[in-house]
């Protein structure tokens, strides 16, 4: 899913503990669990052995660290501080939230930078009206809770199940 950093860093994470539902992020109801990225690298480090690369990454609504570990370091071999890379893996939390990198690649056109760039800001208008959406139904809720105990919540609710044919 293409998402900005922001919502990964501002998110709720759940981590799973059943064999294949995956760990998540929840940002304003939407769960997130795989990532696709477009940001610039501010940093890196690779340990002597090469089993461990780790990767911070910037993509204009926050940083992230991009962990890569094994065989999937080969795809950070290339990179270096300052290069544009799309980043796809798994959200992850060990007491500091990161992508469990799966690919990395390294983005020569810089036409990719400006289409991320409005992909980006896409995204955060969409998750901006999503939030205000989902305040706004917060809202209603509470207030129908608040008048749950009186006839007028009885009669809506009567309404509400009369309009439902089968």
């Amino acid at each position: 899913m293409k998402v900005p950093v922001d919502a990964l860093v501002k998110g709720e994470f759940h981590r799973s503990n059943e064999r294949y539902v995956p760990s998540y992020v929840e940002f304003d109801g939407i769960r997130i669990s795989r990532v696709n990225i477009v940001a610039n690298v501010v940093s890196k480090y690779e340990n002597v052995d090469a089993n461990y690369v780790l990767l911070n990454i910037d993509d204009g609504t926050g940083q992230i660290r991009v962990k890569l570990f094994g065989e999937d370091t080969r795809f950070a071999s290339e990179v270096v501080e300052g290069d544009f890379v799309r980043v796809i893996g798994m959200v992850r939390d060990d007491g500091d939230r990161f992508i469990n990198g799966e690919i990395v690649k390294k983005l020569e056109n810089p036409n990719w930078k400006s289409l991320w760039e409005n992909d980006v800001k896409s995204l955060v208008g969409l998750y901006k009206q999503m939030s205000s959406q989902a305040s706004t139904r917060m809202e209603k809720e509470k207030a129908s809770d608040a008048g749950a105990g009186s006839d007028n919540a009885k009669d809506s609710n009567e309404d509400e199940i009369e309009e439902v044919d089968i």
